[in-house]
């Protein structure tokens, strides 16, 4: 419905017209039309939900360790799993997942740039996996008054500084992630320290991608009790991916699980990831036949097919009916 405004403007919709204003010029502009979904842009759409999804899955696994984040680090851990995904050599839209990606681009991912954990620690550690598939962590040697920058909102009240290292392992196409192994640092403030290998333990899940996160955390003294008090913030609580690895072993993707998954040591995703891949043949299908009786004309009560039609001609759509259509 259109109205006149106190102006004496028309605004509103009516009919197929749309009027609006723009400063002291009325604008009459008609409704834009709807143009019918391609199926290179239904697989877009699909695979875009599911690097959203993986990219949730991975955040609110590494929770325990980041604690706080900023606000785009929604959007950067999401931009690092699509480069890994869509950075994946010899593979197409809507047939992969983050287990075809390459992980690399994960690599120094950092959950909190208000002080990130590459400007807080002035020294790297080396992270290897070796051919025995053991992960290790080898942490040089460091003098904490100089080798790490903290932040002058803590300066004077950080005693105690603990570095955590979390290895998950993530299985999307099982739809679960686990934690494998957890160890922790504990520095004194000025403490000089001898360089250090720190090995992660625990059971690998088979068809598991790795993961590790090194983290942060500051802790003062409590005046009543001496306990520690920790103190990250928003503002201060360095986090970062420093490693990944692909799994050797997954199964194929849209193979039915079979294996009954123990809840008590893993965790389900809410990883919509599978489901948009099994349901992207049948949303182009939907699309096509939306798109052909669209294009449809009645002529002596029977349906003719339009020349301008979606899909002019039966084996193109065959070709979209039969398999998986990718572009």
């Amino acid at each position: 419905m259109a109205v006149i405004d106190h102006k004496g403007n028309i605004r509103g919709i009516a009919g197929s017209v749309i009027f609006r204003g723009y400063g002291k010029k009325n604008i009459v502009q008609g409704k834009p039309k709807a143009y019918p979904l391609t199926a290179a842009s239904i697989t877009s759409s699909s695979e875009f939900g599911l690097i959203s999804s993986a990219a949730l899955a991975i955040r609110k696994a590494f929770l325990p360790a980041y604690r706080y984040y900023d606000g785009p680090a929604v959007g950067r851990v999401t931009s690092a799993v699509s480069k890994c995904i869509r950075g994946a050599a010899g593979t197409v839209a809507g047939e992969r997942d983050l287990h075809d990606g390459e992980l690399s681009h994960l690599n120094g991912l950092e959950f909190n740039l208000n002080n990130p954990l590459s400007a807080v620690l002035l020294v790297k550690p080396q992270v290897e996996q070796d051919f025995s598939g053991t992960i290790k962590v080898l942490m040089p040697a460091m003098n904490l008054s100089k080798d790490m920058k903290i932040p002058t909102s803590l300066k004077g009240k950080a005693y105690r500084i603990k570095v955590r290292f979390l290895l998950t392992g993530f299985n999307f196409r099982e739809n679960y992630y686990e934690y494998v192994d957890n160890q922790e640092i504990s520095y004194d403030r000025d403490e000089k320290t001898a360089e250090r290998i720190i090995e992660m333990k625990g059971t690998v899940p088979s068809g598991c991608m790795l993961v590790l996160s090194m983290s942060l955390s500051f802790y003062s003294f409590s005046d009543m009790d001496q306990e520690l008090v920790l103190l990250n913030s928003v503002e201060c609580s360095p986090c970062a991916i420093i490693g990944s690895w692909q799994a050797e072993a997954v199964i194929p993707l849209g193979q039915p699980i079979l294996e009954v998954v123990d809840t008590a040591i893993r965790t389900c995703m809410e990883y919509t990831g599978n489901w948009l891949l099994a349901e992207l043949p049948n949303k182009i299908i939907q699309q096509a036949r939306k798109g052909t009786n669209s294009g449809n004309k009645q002529v002596n009560g029977k349906v003719q097919l339009d020349t301008f039609s979606t899909f002019p001609d039966h084996n193109e759509l065959e070709m979209v009916i039969g398999k998986r259509v990718v572009f």
